[in-house]
């Protein structure tokens, strides 16, 4: 009996390793704009922005202002379904990635934020930590070593980046 259970722990662990893996999530660019920077005092102060914000925005925080400056932004949209305290079924959610190469296109600085986050902003907001590495397309969001601003908790996503509209 004692065989035949161990046996049936073997193959359920086989078969959990079988099952599908959730496939890694695409970050699209939606936007470039060049001679820009991050507003970051306005980034530093994220739980105290009025929502909504743009006025706009169907989020509290919408999207993350800019500035005039010497750097390019890119913003990026992940699209994907996921848990929501609001409903017992997967929802549709967007991850909003904004990153800032200089004139090389070596990554600066960037910000990763959920549009749908209800709790205050800064919970939801994560911050690069990988300085100097180069925008590709296709590249790895992991590369970017984003961490949390309130908790310094690592962004657990497995996602790509594509400039380009196409893989």
């Amino acid at each position: 009996m004692k065989v035949i259970s161990a046996g049936f722990i073997v193959l359920l662990i086989f078969l959990a390793g079988c099952l599908p893996k959730e496939p890694p999530k695409t970050y699209t660019l939606t936007e470039t704009i060049p001679k820009a920077d991050f507003d970051y005092e306005t980034i530093k102060n994220i739980d105290a922005v009025p929502p909504p914000y743009p006025a706009d925005s169907p989020y509290q925080i919408g999207d993350l202002k800019t500035v005039k400056g010497p750097y390019t932004i890119y913003k990026f949209i992940c699209e994907y379904y996921g848990d929501s305290k609001f409903s017992e079924k997967p929802v549709k959610l967007h991850d909003l990635l904004v990153i800032k190469t200089d004139n090389k296109n070596k990554i600066i600085d960037a910000f990763h934020y959920t549009l749908e986050w209800t709790d205050s902003p800064s919970l939801d907001l994560y911050h690069l930590k990988n300085k100097d590495v180069p925008l590709e397309n296709g590249m790895k969001i992991k590369e970017l070593k984003l961490t949390n601003i309130t908790t310094g908790n690592k962004l657990e996503e497995k996602g790509e980046i594509f400039i380009l509209n196409y893989r």
